[in-house]
């Protein structure tokens, strides 16, 4: 009896109390951090997405994306499919790459080093001088 109380509260303590990344991820929050950071930013037309860069809203459940004229841009997608979702934002960011070649390549740069990550069923792209300094905001909203 003793061993299946010890192994109850080590599964506790291994796996916390039911809290996870995702219960912790406030995407509202998230946006305001990294607006603090990235200026200007203007939400990119649900339609465009659609209609120019063919991503598939049936796999996205909830989404912010949007960018500056500096070339700037964040997304963060919560993903009911995120192979799928990945798999369109890879093709978005090759189209938004193809447009900017001939007139900036200030903005391909920022492009090709942009930041992608996860977080739950998350996912968060960042296009931006500082990629890890916005992410560490969105981190920071977690704590």
């Amino acid at each position: 009896m003793k061993k299946i109380i010890w192994l109850v509260i080590s599964l506790f303590i291994i796996t916390g109390c039911g809290n996870s990344e995702l219960n912790e991820f406030d995407i509202k929050k998230a946006q305001i951090a990294v607006e603090e950071t990235l200026k200007n930013m203007t939400d990119i037309d649900e339609d465009t997405l659609k209609n120019v860069y063919n991503l598939d809203f049936n796999f996205i459940k909830e989404y912010v994306m949007k960018e500056n004229e500096n070339g700037e841009l964040y997304a963060i997608i919560y993903a009911s499919d995120k192979t799928i979702v990945k798999k369109e934002m890879d093709s978005y960011f090759l189209k938004l790459r193809d447009f900017s070649v001939a007139y900036s390549p200030e903005r391909v740069e920022l492009l090709d080093n942009h930041l992608e990550k996860e977080i739950g069923d998350y996912l968060i792209y960042i296009v931006a001088e500082d990629n890890t300094k916005v992410y560490n905001d969105i981190i920071n909203t977690m704590e």
